[in-house]
């Protein structure tokens, strides 16, 4: 006599196969979704065979780039402890004219086989290794350094440049202190890590910019004046709102109002 307090197992349970209640295998899972959506469906599979081209893409690249000696050797990258105390600040060119940075972690990332590059070409070899493959931006990237361009996930190779951010006081890293001090003092603990919170290639600097006379600008349309005397730390804002796309934030009227909160240097911790 069964337990009255237990189901009984159905063929096949107890040997590894038991499945909890509502769960979809895999057939029913894509039955469903091409019943429900045969369009989405669609470029689903078409996405999941490109990205499965390009890894093998890729992979074959790689080696090819082993073998013919242009890919910088993970054991010939220097320390991050080796770094200079100035902040590389790599960049890639978006569209004629207009750049935009790499994420500080991804900067200092680069610049390591940018070192190790350069340290071959000071040495003299003639057919230094340039190429570099790492994880940019969530993507599988190949770098160029010799012909500067950086290709992601099987893109158009795109130029990019190295500056050097000179040491400064109110540096991204005394910032996030400041701000997880000050909530903490708050009783709310910051759990994410810098980058997660805040996205700094979209930083602004005006400590020493002054007004121009331009007419006051709009977003949302609404008023937003510059934070003329301030250093400005932008929010990461990446896939907030069911909106991956961000055009919540637009700079036109579809877009939201903006807003900034000044901390004086004052009110920050020693």
């Amino acid at each position: 006599m069964g337990c009255p307090c237990c189901k009984p197992q159905s063929k096949g349970q107890g040997q590894g196969q038991v499945q909890s209640e509502g769960h979809k295998d895999d057939g029913e899972e894509i039955f469903m979704d091409l019943f429900e959506d045969p369009k989405a469906y669609a470029e689903k599979r078409a996405r999941e065979k490109r990205a499965v081209a390009l890894a093998a893409a890729e992979e074959v690249a790689a080696k090819e780039d082993a073998e013919a000696g242009r890919l910088v050797a993970v054991k010939q990258l220097a320390s991050a402890s080796d770094a200079e105390d100035c902040r590389p600040d790599w960049k890639f060119e978006l569209e004629k004219g207009k750049w935009r940075s790499y994420s500080s972690e991804e900067s200092m990332q680069l610049d390591r086989y940018w070192e190790a590059y350069t340290t071959e070409v000071r040495n003299g070899n003639p057919n230094p290794p340039h190429v570099a493959r790492i994880q940019l931006m969530r993507k599988s990237g190949t770098i160029d350094f010799a012909n500067m361009t950086c290709s992601l996930g099987g893109s158009r190779p795109r130029t990019i440049s190295r500056d050097v951010i000179q040491p400064d006081w109110l540096s991204d890293d005394f910032f996030f202190e400041g701000f997880t001090s000050i909530m903490s003092a708050a009783g709310v603990e910051v759990e994410n890590g810098p980058d997660e919170v805040f996205d700094y290639r979209f930083n602004q600097d005006y400590r020493r910019a002054t007004f121009d006379g331009r007419k006051t600008l709009k977003r949302g349309g609404q008023p937003y004046d510059l934070p003329i005397g301030w250093k400005r730390f932008a929010i990461n804002i990446q896939g907030l709102y069911s909106d991956p796309t961000g055009t919540w934030i637009k700079d036109d009227d579809s877009g939201w109002a903006v807003a900034y909160h000044g901390i004086s240097k004052e009110s920050l911790p020693n």
